[in-house]
């Protein structure tokens, strides 16, 4: 538990809101967006690589939106 309050970034709650946004979103599931959570990236570089076991891939618009969201979090 320690671990976990040590390298935390957001809050249970927080977190849980941000899933729930990215969720809302058409190109995100569950699980894409626990891990965008966890890894709360900063730019698309960082941001793609989440998407790289992904069948499809994302464009710049897409991408940007999903950063806002992760913005008001980080």
């Amino acid at each position: 538990i320690e671990h976990v309050n040590r390298f935390a970034d957001l809050d249970p709650d927080e977190s849980r809101e941000l899933v729930e946004e990215l969720t809302e979103l058409d190109q995100i599931d569950l699980p894409t967006a626990v891990k965008i959570t966890d890894l709360l990236p900063e730019d698309r570089t960082e941001l793609r690589s989440v998407f790289a076991q992904e069948r499809y891939s994302l464009d710049g618009e897409e991408l940007d939106e999903i950063l806002d969201v992760v913005a008001k979090y980080a």
